[in-house]
């Protein structure tokens, strides 16, 4: 029988038993999230061998701090913070300012053109490049949200802030991401 992290009927107690380290609900919210916290790193760095060891190091790091686990987010929502928290430590270890040369393509059709994977290529390069640019706090809410599908009650519920405010940190994060974009993109 597993626990699933998915329910909240026994919230309070799968709160405790992640700050207690149970190796149930690990188990199931490494199963549950993994694949999760990796698409957000190789989206924040464009590397698949980074973004698997960045991953790695979310779950020892979300493990040896889960004595934090406050509970007032889920914990799927904490770790996401954890996991960007990693990547931010990363970013400072190895002084990565610049975005990496070449990200893989991620193609929704496949049957493309070679210009259009060009084009495709170009605007996902231009769009994480923006979000990269981003201040943290503008940044980590984009991550979230956009890259990660984690609603906004539950950002504003692990920072500690009124849903409003994380809505208008998205709001005014898409207009400097489309401040920056429309020029590159051709676009008024």
């Amino acid at each position: 029988m597993s626990l699933s992290l998915g329910t909240d009927a026994p919230g309070r107690s799968r709160q405790r038993l992640l700050k207690r380290r149970d190796p149930w609900v690990w188990e199931a919210l490494v199963a549950s999230q993994h694949r999760r916290v990796y698409r957000l790193m190789w989206r924040l760095t464009g590397d698949r061998d980074v973004a698997a060891d960045l991953t790695q190091e979310t779950f020892v790091a979300a493990y040896r701090s889960a004595h934090t686990f406050n509970g007032r987010s889920q914990p799927e929502v904490w770790l996401l913070g954890v996991a960007l928290n990693c990547h931010r430590s990363w970013m400072r270890k190895t002084c990565r300012h610049e975005p990496p040369e070449e990200l893989p393509p991620e193609l929704p059709d496949p049957s493309p053109s070679a210009e259009q994977i060009a084009e495709l290529r170009e605007q996902s390069q231009a769009v994480l490049e923006a979000i990269r640019g981003l201040p943290e706090t503008y940044r980590r809410a984009v991550a979230l949200h956009y890259l990660a599908d984690v609603p906004s009650v539950d950002i504003a519920r692990d920072e500690g802030v009124d849903p409003g405010t994380v809505r208008w940190r998205l709001h005014r994060a898409l207009g400097m991401l489309w401040a920056k974009l429309a020029p590159e993109l051709g676009r008024e």
